[in-house]
């Protein structure tokens, strides 16, 4: 089923239809490390989601931190972590961007710092929800700062664990938008 597409090819019609799902590298790596403490929460969004034939949108930031954090701090072998997240790409249709465009990533930011995204995250998690909210996607996160901050601006950022005291999951308000999405 796995089917790879870049990000930059979205002027379709096709591409305004479907279920666009925009991964943190906080939910990727859980869904792909089985030792992750978000791992049984995010399997259980995956297959929760996957009968409305979502589409995984992935950027090179997120790949990259999901693989510097599995190979450094998870202590995974380069060999069996590009495995790990073949088998995850196997099982899903994906979209990725094929590169990073310095006039695109200064825009964003221009965009964004007026509503003060860019103040209150990491870089990478400006990136993954500046370009979410541009695609229009449901944003996938274990990351409750980035969670928090991006809430108050963008709707449609769900997350998805049930380890944090102090925040309940959004798995029950993810099914739920998608369902009322695909009656329309």
């Amino acid at each position: 089923m796995a089917e790879a597409l870049a990000i930059d090819q979205q002027n379709s019609q096709k591409n305004q239809d479907e279920l666009k799902l925009f991964l943190d590298s906080s939910w990727l790596i859980a869904v792909i490390d089985d030792k992750d403490s978000h791992h049984i929460a995010v399997a259980s969004s995956l297959g929760a989601m996957m009968p409305y034939n979502p589409v995984f949108y992935i950027t090179p930031i997120v790949y990259l931190e999901t693989m510097s954090r599995l190979i450094k701090k998870e202590k995974i072998a380069v060999k069996k972590m590009l495995l790990q997240i073949q088998k995850f790409l196997d099982k899903v249709k994906y979209k990725h961007k094929t590169g990073l465009d310095l006039s695109e990533i200064t825009q964003k930011f221009k965009t964004f710092s007026r509503i003060k995204i860019s103040k209150n995250l990491s870089s990478v998690d400006f990136y993954v929800v500046a370009e979410g909210i541009l695609l229009d996607a449901f944003i996938l996160t274990c990351d409750l700062n980035m969670y928090s901050v991006a809430k108050k601006y963008y709707q449609k950022i769900y997350f998805l664990t049930d380890k944090v005291a102090s925040q309940e999951s959004d798995l029950g308000r993810l099914i739920s938008d998608i369902q009322k999405r695909s009656k329309k």
